[in-house]
């Protein structure tokens, strides 16, 4: 069977009862323990090839290709049954993500195609000029390859596409790691162009085989424009694990005095201060591994202003990469935890929540910075007035200085809006209000304090008031203090 077989040969992938809610809202990944495998055995089906997904009546639910050997069994490319997956569908995909990206960009530097943004999971099109570069993460998309090509040729008909499959991700689908040109001739570098927020345009030379991913990081193209804001004339900029110095550079352009880069490649970092010198901007660099330069830096006395942490993917979460010390993670912070008036660590409830907190809290001091400088803060707080009391005590217990003439931490914030601050840890973008007025609330009333709190006792209380610590749900508030106990009879 070809990788594009005519649709009504295609095998039927059937849905147990309800299991169609998430596809019907948008979702393009079905699950094996979603699919009825009395009806539809996984064993009987081809790895990485094309089906028919259908609910437990058999309503069509859309074209995809499947892998029984992995927990995402199917990934849909097409909802609609008039327009099954093939050259037809591949060219309009391509145009129409290919004209999304003309209207946003004056340049011909960007993410072509974006896996299932696109409407083409497990593909990665970056367009650098007249070169492609792509990458393949899937079994099915790996099947397509050649399909994908004959519609790239159709649609753009660049000068070079390569591809790039070193991915990490290929190894989850049985995929070995490969490199092959596809057509052209390999350019000696990539050109990059990227446009600030003013229209100010900066060149970047990235290398073409060596590079990480597929050459460049455009994913981060969007918050780099943004990066202006951030950026306070005459600020001294710090660019951790840099890459080719993508971030520096745009400080630099955006009214930073200095900017030093950080990473442990030196071709990386050769290319940093070549792309700063290609902009009008001197920057400086420091190879080795970021926990070890950032533990320098502090050392030396080093401050900055601004410090950009684009960390590196073995940083990720431990599904994927392994487990990573949460401690190591944390020590990243360091450099501007010292000046920082107040540093907000945020955990979640439960016995394993809170002794993450508790770890925290423990590497912050061993790091140097004052113990009433830490606020914990509880996302996705419970309701319960005894779970929070709970939680409070026991962070006060088991944090509580050796020294017991010490200043123990701020008292937890306890923060119910857990979908605010996880997109806020994504995008890094405005806090949303909904979470910033209890919080700012909360953090004023311990800065106001911080002069009470330094001729208080251990035992002083700080009680809890309607709205300043979440969103208010009419119970949990109630009659409930933030207490710091000194004995342990009083945890519960």
């Amino acid at each position: 069977m070809s990788a594009t077989a005519p649709a009504e040969s295609l095998p039927i992938l059937k849905l147990r009862h309800g299991e169609d809610r998430r596809l019907r809202a948008g979702h393009l990944w079905v699950f094996s323990n979603e699919i009825d495998i009395k009806a539809t055995p996984l064993t009987g089906l081809e790895p990485g090839g094309l089906v028919r997904v259908v609910t437990e009546r058999d309503h069509f639910m859309g074209y995809a290709y499947a892998n029984p050997a992995t927990l995402i069994a199917a990934r849909i490319v097409s909802r609609s049954a008039a327009h099954p997956v093939g050259p037809a569908l591949f060219d309009e995909r391509l145009r129409r993500a290919l004209a999304l990206r003309e209207r946003l960009f004056t340049h011909s530097s960007y993410r072509w195609v974006f896996g299932e943004s696109d409407g083409l999971p497990g593909l990665v099109l970056d367009r650098f000029g007249d070169v492609v570069v792509g990458q393949i993460a899937t079994l099915g998309m790996q099947r397509l390859k050649g399909e994908i090509e004959a519609a790239v040729r159709r649609v753009l008909a660049p000068a070079v596409l390569y591809w790039k499959n070193d991915s990490g991700a290929r190894a989850l689908e049985n995929l070995p790691a490969e490199l092959e040109l596809a057509w052209g001739e390999a350019p000696a570098a990539l050109q990059v162009v990227e446009s600030l927020a003013d229209g100010r345009a900066l060149h970047y030379r990235a290398p073409f085989t060596g590079g990480q991913k597929t050459g460049w990081f455009f994913d981060q193209a969007v918050n780099r424009a943004a990066l202006a804001r951030y950026v306070a004339p005459g600020a001294r900029v710090l660019d951790v694990c840099s890459y080719a110095g993508a971030w520096a550079v745009t400080a630099m352009a955006a009214g930073a005095a200095a900017a030093t880069c950080v990473d442990s490649s030196q071709a990386a970092l050769d290319q940093a201060l070549a792309n700063g010198a290609a902009n009008g901007f001197p920057i400086t660099a420091r190879r080795g591994d970021a926990f070890d330069v950032l533990a320098a830096l502090a050392a030396e006395g080093e401050r900055f202003d601004l410090v950009i942490l684009d960390h590196d993917a073995e940083l990720d979460g431990e599904s994927e990469t392994g487990s990573v010390d949460i401690e190591d993670h944390h020590t990243l912070n360091r450099s501007t935890a010292f000046t920082a008036e107040l540093v907000l660590l945020v955990g979640r409830p439960g016995v394993k929540g809170v002794n993450d907190l508790i770890r925290l809290i423990d590497c912050y001091v061993e790091l140097g910075v004052p113990r009433d400088r830490l606020v914990p803060v509880v996302n996705l707080a419970p309701r319960s007035p005894a779970s929070r009391a709970a939680t409070t005590r026991a962070l006060a217990e088991l944090t509580r200085p050796v020294d017991t003439a010490g200043t123990p931490c701020a008292a937890p914030l306890f923060v119910r809006n857990i979908r605010s601050m996880e997109e806020v840890h994504r995008s890094a973008g405005r806090l949303p209000d909904a979470l910033t007025q209890p919080l700012a609330r909360a953090v004023r009333r311990l800065l106001l304090d911080v002069g009470v709190r330094n001729h208080s006792t251990a035992t002083t209380a700080h009680p809890i008031r309607p709205g300043d610590l979440g969103v208010d749900d009419g119970r949990a508030h109630r009659g409930i203090s933030h207490h710091r106990s000194t004995t342990r009879s009083d945890v519960a």
